[in-house]
């Protein structure tokens, strides 16, 4: 099989996301079978915001309480938002992933990555 340097650099895309693919789910099928996963000091990675400090300190310490709780994506989402949503008031989104791309339109917004787990919280509306 012959192939031009772009189907070369398709296939290494192609690898590249199953290899993620494949780590995230290694990390969903252990929360799944109830593996406890400990990080001791899990690394922030604060990607961008214009959240104040308190507020970026509020959003961090709720992230971290939200991995000790939940085992999954959805359920950690839902966590965060929910205590945003209670304790900020309405309208607050969350979305928590590994490989994900967004666009989004927002009147406050944070953007960090912690324990290899991203999170994008905004609020809206």
């Amino acid at each position: 099989m012959f192939l031009d340097n772009t189907g070369k650099n398709m296939l290494n895309r192609i690898r590249q996301f199953s290899q993620r693919r494949r780590a995230s789910r290694k990390w969903r099928a252990a929360c799944i079978k109830n593996e406890v996963i400990q990080v001791p000091k899990p690394q922030l990675i604060l990607e961008n915001t214009n959240f104040s400090e308190d507020l970026q300190h509020t959003a961090i310490e709720v992230t971290s309480q939200a991995l000790e709780k939940c085992r999954i994506e959805n359920e950690i989402a839902s966590f965060i938002k929910m205590y945003f949503d209670s304790e900020m008031g309405p309208t607050w989104h969350c979305i928590v992933g590994r490989n994900f791309g967004s666009h989004i339109a927002y009147e406050s917004y944070i953007h960090f990555t912690i324990a290899k787990v991203t999170i994008l919280l905004f609020k809206c509306g």
